[in-house]
């Protein structure tokens, strides 16, 4: 399959985006919206950290994608009252 000069183009900057979602918790147009040179600050950064735990198995990551609900309770880090874009209406 081939990829024309656009389709490569959109698939760096929405890999970078999922990155910035993944590992920061951002929303997508958060994420679409932060200027490409802090962008790339923030995606070496995460690289850093990443390895820096990837070399120290022993510590335990803050990283959001470790974060959830089940391992917050376990933790006792649980909500009361989640942040209102968290917040389930039903």
């Amino acid at each position: 399959m081939h990829l024309s000069f656009g389709q490569i183009n959109k698939e760096i900057y929405l890999e970078e985006i999922f990155n910035l979602m993944y590992y920061l918790g951002m929303l997508y147009t958060e994420a679409y919206n932060v200027p490409i040179a802090i962008r790339h600050w923030l995606l070496k950064r995460v690289q850093k950290e990443l390895e820096v735990a990837r070399n120290n198995q022993n510590t335990p990551t803050k990283a959001l994608h470790h974060n959830d609900p089940q391992a917050r309770q376990m933790m006792n880090l649980q909500r009361d009252n989640p942040p209102s874009r968290l917040r389930r209406f039903s």
